[in-house]
């Protein structure tokens, strides 16, 4: 197939912008090593970040110039976050997302909302399998910090401030410092879902995918735009597609999955274990409502601070030290 631009419903949700129950134990499956909580370790090493293709065209952010990436080990989630997974989080903590806040906020002014979709009602149906979507990255820490606590860990984020913090509570720009659930960084997405830093286009291991490999919409160019305009999605369950060599399910399509990284560009300066700050959220591997093209590996997307749209999901990550 070719590589077709994103479509419109892709840009929609940039515009407004179960993972099967925890297991308690470990998961065989795949050829990544694998701990509780279906969290696979990926083992580190040096890779070429970017779009090794060099293909001029690009989702948001460009995605050159290519530049030397070291990682270390890492721990990364082998699903997407389900709803099973967030409804626990919700019902223990009794937690609102920013979506809800909002919609609340509205109705006492008695103004009209755009959409009243939520994470528990979007406008599919979805089962307790299917990816949480309509979550900001803010709600994604918040679950995170969540999780640390169940599981023992120090907190990864402030959530007063969002900086992330190490494990006496300070903040720190040195990833290995954090010790609890987090989101991936940029390049820790990106080499997992190229397992292990390979030049591959997409998150499943292929450098070309047909319809029945990946949650998303699959339409030729040639198809006119009114027609490719009335083409609607939904979300899949987590695991409903073959997995990449580390084991891991869904890194292109299904949900867009926030990154711990805020918005910026690339340099060719060889980076250890980076992780930067800004003002926006990345986010990446595509969604249900993207395109063949928009789920490729490279493909970065900004979204500005409390941003969610009916993509937008997470997976947890975890630094290995």
């Amino acid at each position: 197939m070719r590589r077709s631009k994103t479509n419109w419903y892709s840009r929609m949700c940039a515009a407004s912008l179960t993972l099967a129950t925890f297991v308690w134990g470990p998961v065989a499956f795949g050829d990544g090593q694998q701990t509780n909580q279906n969290m696979i370790l990926v083992e580190g090493g040096t890779f070429v970040m970017g779009d090794v293709f060099e293909d001029d065209r690009r989702s948001m952010l460009d995605e050159k110039p290519l530049h030397d990436v070291v990682l270390d080990d890492f721990y990364i989630a082998k699903y997407e976050t389900t709803l099973a997974n967030f409804r626990a989080f919700v019902e223990e903590t009794r937690y609102r997302t920013i979506k809800e806040l909002e919609l609340e906020a509205k109705l006492k002014k008695n103004e009209r909302p755009y959409d009243t979709y939520t994470w528990k009602q979007g406008r599919f149906a979805q089962d307790d399998n299917h990816p949480v979507v309509w979550v900001a990255w803010e709600d994604a820490a918040a679950y995170c910090n969540w999780l640390s606590r169940k599981e023992g860990y120090p907190a990864a984020y402030d959530l007063e401030t969002y900086q992330v913090i190490d494990a006496r509570g300070y903040p720190t720009d040195d990833i290995q410092k954090v010790q609890g659930y987090r989101l991936p960084t940029e390049a820790e997405w990106e080499y997992a879902a190229r397992e292990g830093g390979k030049k591959v286009l997409y998150g499943n291991g292929k450098n070309d995918v047909t319809e029945g490999e990946l949650s998303c919409l699959f339409y030729d160019d040639s198809l006119p735009k009114e027609e490719r305009d009335k083409l609607t999605s939904t979300t899949t369950p987590v695991g409903a597609f073959r997995p990449n060599a580390l084991g891991l399910h869904d890194m292109s399509g299904n949900a867009w999955e926030w990154c711990l990284d805020q918005g910026y560009m690339y340099t060719p300066a060889k980076a250890v274990n980076p992780y930067y700050k800004g003002k926006d959220h990345m986010i990446r591997g595509g969604s249900h409502c993207s395109n063949a093209f928009g789920c490729n590996v490279f493909a970065r997307i900004n979204f500005w601070s409390k941003a969610k749209c009916e993509a937008s999901g997470f997976r947890i990550a975890r630094s290995a030290r």
